[in-house]
């Protein structure tokens, strides 16, 4: 019995201090503070008109409506109690008495940093690319190419702002045989800070972008050549969710690198484009 009552000498001081936060936050706005107990009591006696006789004299003013606590916590938005039958109307033959004040009933809930199918808190996305890629290469002599290729992604972070985060990516991309005056195969691997963007928390459109630092391999006639540059990119997207945490989507990239390196004493360049459409699964 000793620990029943402190439980509830708990639960009461936790009530306590909900309430005096609430009273304090509608301080300004005329609203007034109740409890439950006092919103409808017991024995149903006196309710109507007991409060419409604090409120105001005059039947033309209307009472503030009351707020009461729940000691009930409900995760997630405020609730509102069930509906119940409405009262019979006294407007016309009770006067004053008619205007009682409307009770509302707040479930006073902690917020939560990882709500079911809402993207919040960490970020993690595992993307596969099938990639078209063209560009111009000059090593000694300008070359225009084009070609089709496979690409990778990985991209973590966090969510600072609600639905945007912030992390890094990291993205690998791979053409065989890319066609211009020579074939050559060009491997391309690109990381830097990205951020992305969920205009609705439970929406599936997200934006994004990076800035990348980037490295180049191309291989040409026996002989390869490294380059090492900038790069950045942009994209447009759609998730699916899957379950509460995990989502399927597929978005559009389109990214762009400026290389250069040295070979045989001859400074080549290139600059790339990519074009890829985007197959990943996310948790967020």
């Amino acid at each position: 019995m000793a620990e029943d009552s402190e439980a509830l000498r708990a639960r009461r001081l936790v009530l306590a201090r909900r309430a005096r936060f609430v009273a304090a936050a509608l301080a300004g706005s005329g609203l007034t503070l109740g409890s439950p107990a006092a919103a409808k009591p017991e024995d149903g006696s006196g309710d109507d008109d007991a409060q419409a006789l604090e409120c105001g004299k005059d039947a033309s003013e209307r009472c503030s409506p009351q707020i009461c606590l729940s000691d009930i916590d409900i995760e997630g938005e405020l609730v509102a109690p069930p509906p119940k039958d409405p009262p019979p109307d006294k407007s016309k033959t009770a006067g004053p008495l008619a205007q009682a004040p409307p009770v509302v009933c707040l479930s006073i809930a902690p917020p939560s940093a990882d709500l079911p199918r809402q993207h919040d808190g960490f970020y993690l996305r595992l993307s596969l690319m099938p990639t078209l890629v063209s560009g111009a290469f000059n090593a000694g002599s300008s070359s225009n190419h084009a070609g089709f290729g496979v690409g990778a992604g990985l991209a973590a972070g966090i969510t600072l702002l609600p639905g945007g985060v912030v992390g890094l990516s990291l993205r690998g991309t791979h053409a065989p045989e890319a066609t211009g005056n020579a074939p050559f195969a060009r491997t391309t691997v690109a990381a830097g800070p990205m951020f992305v963007f969920y205009p609705d928390q439970r929406g599936g459109l997200f934006v994004g972008g990076a800035f990348e630092v980037s490295g180049t391999r191309v291989e040409s006639k026996g002989s390869s050549t490294g380059l090492t540059g900038l790069g950045a990119a942009l994209w447009l997207g759609y998730d699916l969710w899957i379950n509460d945490d995990f989502s399927f989507g597929t978005a559009l990239h389109a990214d762009f690198a400026w290389a250069r390196g040295e070979s045989r004493s001859q400074t080549q360049r290139l600059f790339a484009r990519n074009l890829a459409l985007a197959l990943s699964v996310a948790w967020h």
